[in-house]
């Protein structure tokens, strides 16, 4: 069941409240218990429901990352929001298949020569490749400030919510944070290698 059954469960019974002839549609007892159903409902598919944040390009991409990961990213970018600071999860900063995750791995290495190395994870190596991680960075006048003097108050905001920044790597990458949830990479790949995974894909933390 979804939202829009909620919500239509409610208004009916909210109809039949206002109306005349309420008692001839529903009775009190009906109205209760449509009214305390359509709460149950919303409360069961709250997890599906995410805060938007002021960026398009990020609120789809949230829709991309593990549920437990969903509202911890957009409630640091929010806050960061109100400080002035406006980030953006980046284009390939969100769910990584291990197929695009290889592909990454080689640019700089087997092909694409002439470009930098994007990353130094395999497939399964990579928090991206299990949805609970995310690159972000900030905009400012429609540009991405890669050279940021702002990415301290940025992890702040990301470390409150458990997430481990890559800008305290001896190899940093600032515009990384992942959430492990206790575990280790490997665990996760065994956990998605075992076919341990919901419905939608994600593994089960």
């Amino acid at each position: 069941m979804d939202v829009g059954i909620a919500r239509l469960w409610w208004v009916q019974a909210a109809k039949a409240k206002q109306n005349d002839k309420g008692l001839h549609l529903m009775n009190r007892w009906q109205y209760i218990l449509a009214a305390i159903g359509a709460i149950a409902i919303l409360g069961i598919t709250n997890k599906d429901l995410i805060m938007d944040t002021w960026d398009r390009f990020t609120n789809r991409r949230i829709r991309n990352l593990h549920p437990i990961i969903r509202d911890k990213v957009s409630g640091a970018i929010n806050r960061l929001d109100r400080m002035g600071i406006k980030v953006r999860i980046t284009k390939d900063g969100h769910f990584r298949s291990f197929e695009l995750q290889d592909e990454l791995y080689a640019i700089g290495r087997t092909k694409d020569l002439h470009l930098p190395k994007v990353t130094n994870a395999r497939a399964g190596e990579s928090w991206h490749n299990y949805a609970l991680a995310v690159d972000v960075v900030e905009i400012k006048n429609g540009k991405a400030l890669w050279s940021n003097p702002r990415w301290e108050i940025i992890a702040r905001e990301f470390e409150r919510e458990g997430f481990e920044w890559g800008g305290r790597w001896t190899r940093k990458d600032r515009p990384h944070f992942q959430f492990r949830n206790g575990l280790s990479i490997s665990q996760a790949k065994n956990i998605y290698l075992n076919g341990q995974r919901d419905a939608r894909g994600f593994i089960l933390v």
